[in-house]
């Protein structure tokens, strides 16, 4: 599948959500990920989540090899600060913002500019809003 897709700009492989007990089954899909460079694995996360149960997430998800993180639900939270707290400890990039359900379609690259505001903002951003400047990733 990756073969056929390869020539594609961006191509998005869903995979469930794990449970600690289920890890074990899904080392295989693990060393898949990580036998191939190519492919960029993001991490999602929702944004409300508590920087604790961020970072407790992030250390689950370890074997996978994420080298990004997908912050989704922006629209459901007024604190974006440990979004980038958490982004600086794991040395992980923010890459994407989900500002609504529609995916492709509401996902933007998060920038330094749209991050910055996120985090100086205590308005919650309109779903889907202009807020977040399509460019660069931060």
């Amino acid at each position: 599948m990756l073969e056929e897709h390869r020539s594609k700009g961006l191509v998005l492989i869903d995979t469930p959500g794990l449970t600690r007990a289920e890890m074990e089954d899904a080392s295989d899909l693990a060393g898949l990920l990580q036998s191939h460079p190519e492919i960029e694995t993001h991490l999602v996360l929702p944004a409300f989540l508590r920087p604790a149960d961020m970072s407790r997430t992030i250390g689950h998800y370890l074997p996978f090899g994420p080298k990004k993180l997908l912050f989704t639900r922006i629209d459901e939270t007024q604190h974006y600060g440990a979004m980038a707290s958490i982004a600086n400890r794991w040395l992980l990039p923010i890459w994407f913002l989900g500002t609504g359900q529609q995916i492709p379609d509401d996902l933007e690259p998060a920038t330094a500019e749209s991050l910055a505001k996120l985090i100086l903002s205590s308005e919650p951003p309109p779903q889907a809003s202009g807020l977040l400047q399509r460019g660069a990733a931060a």
